[in-house]
């Protein structure tokens, strides 16, 4: 026993043997010896933290070889977890043992129980007490875990540690793949990130991870490019980033394509943390004359179809482009109509392969927030289009994230912000 971390032995088997005799007699009596052991039971949690966050998995079991048992009965405990400092300590100490790089059995065993357990504490403290095994919560999140991951984006514990924030990604991982990359659940991933960063940002601890800690797979230079705060660039140099991101993804595609679908994968995944940068191409695709829309149709095809089949990444790009450029001709016809809109957008659509409508519909939707024409027919046009194409969840997900990101912008984006918004309530009615 760690003796020099003021833990006895003695200590140590006290604690123990009250957390298993609290799960073995009855609630009351339960719940009354817990809270009357509770300040001394912080003061000993804390003494564990003290001990755990200078060593790693291994090590820590060295040390205390029964502390996953301890930590394990008390994280379950709904009277230890009822009490918000134990609940905090508690998942401190998760965080110590979490392996950043597992090197063997023991502590990849630990990594996934920590997950679960962290997944526990982490409901516990946004939402009530999930009834049912905690796997079978895990293997459900989806479309349905929406106000899960919102309350995990309002949990300031995801930017204190790594593991939590790696926790978090797992979930996010699941979703995508069990969804089939639904644009609720990027937009969720969106939301979470930037408030992720903005907690970061405002933690001014000294011992402060480095943001290469919570994206350890990811190519530290893109993983900067994306944290390029648009609004410190100037609109000509905001093109150029926008270039610059495509031609960067576009290249690390190409070289880790021909390693692993996995790396692929993780590039990707990146990408959909900061997606605003794929609302922003599309925004550019439409308005600006600037003589690239190749690279930035690459990006919003590689956005929402990371498949690494050439020919069908070509086939996207030939249909993207088509829809593109009849948007555009359709922002400078005069007096237009949203029934040529509807007429033209049909044509199109009935041509595209299932996976890159999502695609033209975030066309669609920027060409009726930021031209002048779409501003025009916007509030009829939609109405006809969401239900016709029953795309009132995709459509809604797609104006609330642009409506937030414009928001944030210069007063030119105010039409375009009250417009989205009434889009909004507009959909409320017809959904």
């Amino acid at each position: 026993m760690a003796e020099d971390s003021g833990i006895t032995k003695s200590n140590f088997e006290f604690w123990l043997h009250k957390a298993l005799e609290w799960g073995q007699i009855t609630i009351p009596e339960s719940q009354q010896d817990v809270c009357l052991h509770l300040p001394e039971l912080q003061e000993f949690l804390l003494q564990i933290y003290g001990a755990l966050k200078h060593t790693n998995c291994t090590g820590a079991v060295q040390k205390f070889p029964l502390i996953g048992q301890l930590l394990g009965r008390l994280c379950w405990n709904p009277f230890v977890v009822g009490h918000d400092e134990c609940q905090k300590i508690l998942m401190w100490c998760l965080c110590c043992l979490y392996s950043g790089e597992p090197q063997n059995p023991v502590e990849l065993k630990a990594n996934s129980w920590i997950q679960i357990s962290l997944c526990h504490l982490l409901s516990l403290s946004g939402l009530g007490h999930h009834d049912g095994d905690i796997d079978n919560f895990i293997t459900t999140l989806g479309l349905t875990s929406a106000d899960y991951y919102v309350k995990l984006v309002e949990n300031p514990q995801a930017s204190c540690h790594p593991a939590i924030f790696g926790t978090t990604e797992e979930f996010f991982k699941n979703a995508l793949l069990e969804t089939d990359g639904a644009l609720e659940v990027m937009t969720v991933m969106q939301v979470f990130t930037r408030c992720f960063l903005q907690a970061y940002q405002e933690n001014n601890e000294q011992r402060k991870f480095p943001l290469k800690a919570y994206f350890p797979h990811n190519p530290h230079s893109l993983l900067r490019a994306f944290l390029r705060q648009p609004s410190d660039l100037p609109a000509a140099g905001l093109h150029q980033h926008l270039i610059h991101i495509a031609e960067m993804l576009k290249a690390i595609v190409k070289t880790n394509c021909m390693r692993s679908s996995s790396n692929l994968f993780d590039i990707w995944f990146l990408f959909i943390h900061f997606g605003e940068w794929a609302d922003m191409a599309a925004e550019h695709l439409l308005v600006s004359e600037a003589e690239s829309s190749d690279a930035l149709l690459w990006l919003l095809v590689f956005y929402y179809d990371p498949n690494d089949e050439n020919q069908q990444r070509s086939q996207t790009m030939l249909e993207s482009r088509s829809l593109c450029e009849h948007l555009i001709t359709l922002s400078r016809t005069p007096a237009l109509s949203a029934r040529d809109l509807l007429v033209a957008v049909n044509g199109e659509l009935s041509r595209k392969q299932p996976a890159t409508k999502e695609l033209a519909v975030h066309l669609i939707i920027s060409f009726l927030l930021f031209t002048a024409n779409g501003h025009a027919i916007a509030r009829e046009f939609i109405t006809h289009f969401a239900v016709t194409y029953g795309e009132v969840s995709r459509i809604s997900s797609l104006l609330s994230r642009i409506a937030h990101r414009v928001s944030q912008l210069e007063v030119k984006y105010q039409r375009t912000v009250k417009l989205a918004n009434d889009l909004l309530q507009i959909l409320k009615s017809v959904g």
